[in-house]
């Protein structure tokens, strides 16, 4: 848990600082990384859960259905970001 908070307190520095010293797109391009990456973790998470439920013979609604709703809102976010902040860019 705490490896993900270093990693968003380094994005948000990062974009803050490089932003206003290099270029103001650098947000864009950190941003998308930062979203896939979180794009890469739920999915990773949502099958450890599936892993999980299978050999524990349970099936855990609540934390796969958390995991399917915060996927839904990092995807559109990226989808987002490469339809309108992208091509403002380049």
């Amino acid at each position: 848990m705490g490896f993900y908070l270093v990693v968003l307190i380094v994005q948000i520095a990062a974009e803050q600082i490089l932003s206003r010293v290099l270029f103001p797109s650098l947000v864009v391009f950190s941003g998308t990384m930062y979203t896939a990456f979180r794009i890469w973790q739920l999915w990773q998470g949502q099958q450890l859960v599936t892993a999980m439920a299978q050999l524990n013979n349970h099936n855990p609604i609540v934390v796969s259905s958390l995991l399917w709703l915060l996927l839904l809102f990092w995807s559109s976010n990226l989808i987002v970001l490469f339809a309108v902040a992208w091509p403002r860019i380049l």
